[in-house]
C-alpha cells in the first residue's frame, strides 16, 4: 500500500491504493494524467453516457478534506491499475473478464486522529459483470489480507470487510470496506483509520450516503 499524505489508503474492492495525493478541489474536473509518457485525458462522463460523478457522494464529514484529481475523478481501466492497483496483471483479469467499462472515485482525508474515507464506482457491461467483480475482489481480499467480515444490515446485498494493514515502521491501521452492487455498477467505500481500535461505524455511515446516492 501507498501513502497519501500521512494516511495509507486502501480504497477499492481488492488490492487499490492511493499514490501521492494531494488535498485540493479538482476531482469533478475532466482530468488529464501522465504515465509512461504517454498522456491520457478522461472526459467527466467516462462510460458514454452515465456521467459517475454525480453517482459519487461529494462531501465526506466535517473534518475531512478532498483529495485532488489526478489521480482521483475519473479513471478508465489502465489509468485505474497505473494509479490504484498493487496488483495490476491480477486486477486486470478481474476488471476484464466482468466487462469493465469505466470509474470515478472520490477520497477525503483528516489530519487528526489521522483517517481516510473514500469512494470508488466502478460500471460493466451488466449487473453479471458488477457482482462477479465484486466476488473476484473479496476472493483476493481473503487470499491476501485474511479479511474478516462484517454485518451492513442498513444496506441491502452489502459485503462489510475488515483488515489491518502495516505500512513500513508505522503502527498498523485497520481498514473497514463496504461493498455493494446496484444494476451494472459496484460501489465501495473505504474506511482506514490509525487506529487499529476504530469500529466500522463511520465506514458504514458514509456508505449509507453513498447508497442513498447510488438509488
Amino acid at each position: 500500500m501507498r501513502r497519501p499524505g500521512t494516511v495509507t489508503a486502501a480504497l477499492a474492492v481488492g488490492a487499490l491504493f492511493v499514490a501521492g495525493c494531494s488535498s485540493g478541489a479538482g476531482g469533478d474536473r475532466a482530468t488529464a494524467t501522465t504515465a509512461g509518457g504517454v498522456t491520457t485525458t478522461l472526459p467527466l462522463s467516462v462510460t458514454g453516457g452515465v456521467d459517475l460523478r454525480r453517482l459519487v457522494v461529494t462531501e465526506a464529514p466535517a473534518g475531512y478534506d478532498l483529495l485532488a484529481s489526478p489521480p482521483f475523478g475519473a479513471v478508465d481501466l489502465d489509468r485505474l491499475l497505473q494509479q490504484f492497483s498493487d496488483a495490476p496483471a491480477a486486477d486486470r483479469v478481474v476488471l476484464e473478464d466482468a466487462g469493465f467499462k469505466g470509474g470515478y472515485t472520490r477520497g477525503w482525508l483528516r489530519d487528526t486522529p489521522p483517517s481516510f474515507l473514500g469512494v470508488f464506482v466502478f460500471e460493466f457491461a451488466d449487473e453479471e459483470g458488477a457482482r462477479t467483480a465484486r466476488d473476484g475482489f473479496a476472493a483476493q481480499n481473503v487470499a491476501k489480507k485474511d479479511a474478516g467480515r462484517f454485518a451492513v444490515d442498513t444496506i441491502a446485498d452489502a459485503i462489510g470487510e475488515s483488515y489491518s494493514q502495516q505500512t513500513g515502521t508505522d503502527p498498523p491501521e485497520r481498514v473497514h470496506q463496504v461493498t455493494f452492487v446496484r444494476g451494472p455498477r459496484l460501489y465501495q467505500v473505504s474506511g482506514q483509520f490509525s487506529d487499529a481500535a476504530a469500529t466500522t461505524a463511520d465506514t458504514i455511515s458514509f456508505a449509507e450516503t453513498e447508497d442513498r446516492i447510488a438509488g
